[in-house]
């Protein structure tokens, strides 16, 4: 067989497999609710909406003047006693995480309820 030939092939195959790679990475999974995830549990659809609508959205723990979102609380002490100082102070924040330690008692509201700031 032409060598020229076996070459063009073999390198016609790596060619592909490259552009398959970086074709397959434009979809990122991670673990669920990742902020940075595309996949079916991942919530980047929810930040870029987000931004869209001009909220300035970042991935850590909420400043003064800020709305904190809890998705899924996978905090340790140091963040949760944080998380607790910026609710005492005023802060926002929704926590979407029915097991969160952050969460209210679960017998003590409803999904329908409020709860007051500082609390």
């Amino acid at each position: 067989m032409n060598p020229r030939l076996v070459g063009f092939w073999v390198g016609l195959v790596a060619l592909l497999l490259v552009v398959g790679i970086v074709v397959g990475r434009g979809r990122t999974t991670g673990p669920p609710l990742d902020p940075d995830s595309t996949g079916p549990t991942g919530t980047r659809a929810l930040v870029e909406t987000l931004e869209r609508l001009g909220a300035d959205v970042r991935v850590g723990l909420p400043r003064d003047g800020e709305v904190g979102l809890v998705l899924v609380d996978r905090g340790v002490d140091a963040e949760h006693v944080v998380l607790e100082r910026f609710v005492e102070n005023g802060g926002t924040l929704v926590i979407v995480d029915p097991r969160s330690w952050l969460s209210p008692d679960a017998a003590a509201t409803t999904t329908t309820d409020s709860i007051e700031q500082g609390t």
